[in-house]
């Protein structure tokens, strides 16, 4: 693994990290059937495991069969999306995510970014996506009930969420809480099984996700003309934990392998594309493969697709768990605070 580290300043001092993890060897990804995450067997689940495992510790990536998420709140989430990229652009800057520093709200593309916009907005938009995002609220959470408190944390992460006006999409917002709420729950189960898949505790994380850090986005790329660059979210890798993601019928991921290759992962009905972030190859020291993917629509017709960025709890303590850690493969980086890490990596 290289020695090449990178250095950023936080409040708790100075962190340094050296690149996370490698592209494995693959040419296809694998459909899981995730089923026995339910499963009253603690046999089952140990298999669903091993399997969960391989796959982590080999490409990151795997399609996810049987997750338990209704197809009808997939099908309205993803009619709902195409309602509101269909709005007029001045309706869709009312919720234009630079009106907080949350990161909530309306992205538009790059050509239509406002002059005086944050640096950070003006670098990631993009040429030919447009993207809504939310973040966590109490409404959302099927864990809470109504009288819970919105969470707090120092650094301004929490905090509302901006929503079109309800005339404008009626039930917009009520079929996009449905929705997160189906995929939290589904990631809470699921990270029990990676809690097992790595020999800790079933509940070895549930702790650290009470009020996850865990934002969803609605995402458009433009259709390809032949006179124009096709839509691109570029390579890159997830922050949190893992990454849900739910696509429509066309084209578009691909993720890296060892060869440098670009290995497509087409739109499978019934299922979810599962992969892996960098919070977790932090936390197994680089044995869980955080990969990096892109999305290109080469196609003519407009893609969507809606992930949801599962992460902790903004207050915890990141670092590589002991049992991973070696006189051979030592940590991979400092211990660090989630949202201080967040909020570092999103304010230059």
């Amino acid at each position: 693994m290289s020695t090449t580290t990178t250095t950023f300043q936080t409040r708790f001092g100075e962190v340094h990290t050296k690149p996370q993890s490698k592209p494995g060897e693959f040419t296809s990804i694998p459909v899981v059937d995730v089923a026995d995450m339910d499963s009253d067997s603690p046999q089952d689940r140990q298999r669903l495991a091993k399997e969960i495992y391989r796959v982590a510790t080999t490409m990151g990536f795997l399609f996810a069969q049987n997750h338990g998420v209704s197809e009808e709140s997939i099908q309205e989430i993803h009619n709902m999306a195409h309602k509101f990229f269909a709005l007029p652009h001045e309706v869709k800057m009312e919720t234009f995510v630079g009106k907080n520093n949350r990161f909530r709200g309306f992205y538009p593309q790059a050509r239509d970014v406002p002059e005086d916009a944050h640096p950070h907005l003006k670098a990631t938009a993009g040429k030919s996506t447009e993207a809504f995002n939310i973040g966590y609220e109490v409404a959302g959470d099927p864990a809470k009930t109504p009288d819970h408190a919105e969470p707090t944390d120092p650094w301004g992460l929490h905090g509302p969420n901006q929503w079109p006006r309800e005339e404008l999409i009626p039930g917009f917002r009520e079929a996009y809480l449905q929705y997160y709420g189906q995929i939290l729950t589904f990631c809470r189960k699921l990270l029990r099984i990676f809690a097992l898949a790595l020999d800790l505790p079933e509940t070895y994380f549930d702790h650290m996700c009470k009020n996850p850090g865990a934002a969803s986005r609605l995402i458009r790329y433009s259709a390809c003309r032949a006179d124009q660059t096709a839509a691109e979210v570029p390579p890159h890798t997830d922050f949190g934990f893992f990454t849900i993601l739910s696509q429509d019928a066309v084209p578009g991921l691909e993720v890296l392998n060892s060869e440098k290759e670009w290995i497509k992962a087409p739109s499978i009905p019934g299922t979810f594309v599962v992969n892996i972030g960098d919070m977790f190859a932090y936390w197994t020291n680089g044995l869980f493969k955080s990969t990096p993917h892109r999305a290109i629509n080469r196609t003519s017709q407009e893609r969507f697709s809606i992930p949801l960025f599962f992460s902790m709890d903004y207050q915890t303590r990141v670092a590589p768990m002991e049992k991973f850690v070696s006189d051979t493969n030592p940590p991979i980086i400092e211990p660090f605070v989630y949202g201080e890490w967040t909020r570092r990596h999103t304010k230059d």
